[in-house]
């Protein structure tokens, strides 16, 4: 995205660009980079005055809503405009786990009823708390990609009959419908623009742009991917990587400040306080930019940066702990017909066992630990963003 921004900058700027197609493909950004991507090219023309147009054989719905900000949308005529709303789906397998003698151990803190990752294992339907916010996020999606359409002059009401009716399979209807402006096989449109300008891909364009020598730098830091223990990578965020860009870019003298672009699920509750602790010792200016998500140990490693910037389709927050394992008792001495002996100095020696479902005293234990790690995570971010911990 860093480099999609520079382009679009220098592109602004440079008299030999006339304008910009999207070719569209099967688009699969998350809506927070989406977002960010539609607001890019809004300025761009913004700026420039100068034209975007979409063509694409398949728009995914992500895809159709990029293509609002064209001055046309062309669609292939025996192509897709995928309009759906937006949905979600969890499988819950209590009722499964119960007929095999399966038994989860899910610990959550006390009252953290709205972290559901875990309630599929649990429950045998969806809890009123995880229905809520799964519909309040869904609709936030869907109300932004009705906005880009409304800004091409197809309301609400129109956009949900769409959706309705499915009419994005049908490039006809997509049409007399307004949600593209023509209908045309690729090589007719190629032709058609070939015709009027030359052609330039953008990673050859990019690769011209000559990089920019200041004496003064930002640095830019990726936390991309599950949050997991050991080095890391660029798909995954470890104590090593972060902790060693971090501290690199304070004692960097021509850095003069850090963005930390957060895009995690989440993951190890250990790594993220490693990396949260480290972010509280960075001397200078850190800002926190979120993109599609930073959820939970995303959310986390951001909470005590000193300004958090974020899309409004960003999922963030998710603040919560929790615990899972699996034992099988049952099925393993009355179904098998297994059984398990044990030999321990000390109650929690053999924990956790598969063959042995813990009892109050250790589920206790487990209960104490994770509502400790809650409150931790809790009076962090209640810390960092100056907020009451009530109204937390």
């Amino acid at each position: 995205m860093n480099e999609l921004v520079k382009t679009l900058e220098h592109a602004a700027q440079d008299d030999r660009i006339q304008g910009i197609l999207l070719e569209q493909g099967l688009f699969a950004a998350g809506y927070g980079m989406l977002e960010e991507l539609t607001d890019y090219l809004k300025e761009f023309k913004a700026a420039t005055g100068k034209p975007i147009y979409s063509y694409g054989e398949y728009y995914t719905q992500k895809g159709a809503a990029l293509s609002t900000i064209a001055d046309s949308t062309i669609l292939h005529p025996g192509g897709i405009f995928e309009l759906s709303g937006v949905g979600t789906s969890s499988t819950y397998y209590k009722d499964f786990f119960d007929k095999f003698g399966i038994e989860p151990l899910v610990v959550r803190g006390t009252g953290n009823k709205f972290k559901s990752a875990v309630e599929p294992y649990i429950a045998s339907e969806m809890s009123d708390e995880n229905r809520l916010q799964l519909t309040n996020l869904i609709s936030q999606f869907w109300d932004f990609i009705g906005d880009q359409f409304e800004s091409k002059g197809i309301d609400r009401a129109a956009l949900d009959r769409a959706a309705t009716n499915f009419i994005g399979m049908d490039a006809d209807a997509c049409l007399d419908a307004g949600l593209v402006d023509a209908l045309g096989y690729k090589e007719d449109v190629m032709n058609h623009f070939e015709d009027r300008y030359s052609l330039l891909q953008y990673s050859d364009y990019a690769a011209q742009i000559p990089p920019v020598e200041a004496k003064d730098r930002i640095a830019i830091i990726y936390a991309n991917g599950s949050i997991g223990s050991g080095s890391g990578d660029e798909s995954t965020i470890g104590t090593e990587n972060i902790v060693k860009a971090l501290r690199k870019a304070d004692k960097n003298k021509r850095v003069k400040a850090i963005v930390l672009r957060v895009n995690s699920p989440g993951g190890s509750a250990l790594t993220s306080d490693i990396i949260h602790h480290t972010i509280g010792d960075i001397e200078k200016p850190l800002i926190v930019s979120q993109a599609n998500y930073a959820a939970s140990g995303g959310y986390y490693i951001s909470c005590n940066a000193d300004a958090i910037f974020t899309n409004s389709t960003t999922i963030t927050g998710s603040i919560g702990i929790f615990m899972s394992l699996f034992t099988a008792e049952e099925l393993m001495t009355e179904t098998l017909g297994l059984k398990v002996e044990e030999v321990q100095t000390h109650p929690m020696a053999n924990f956790p066992n598969l063959a042995k479902h813990p009892d109050e005293a250790q589920y206790a234990i487990l209960q104490r630990m994770i509502d400790r790690g809650y409150a931790d995570f809790t009076g962090k971010v209640a810390e960092g963003r100056s907020m009451d911990m009530d109204y937390l």
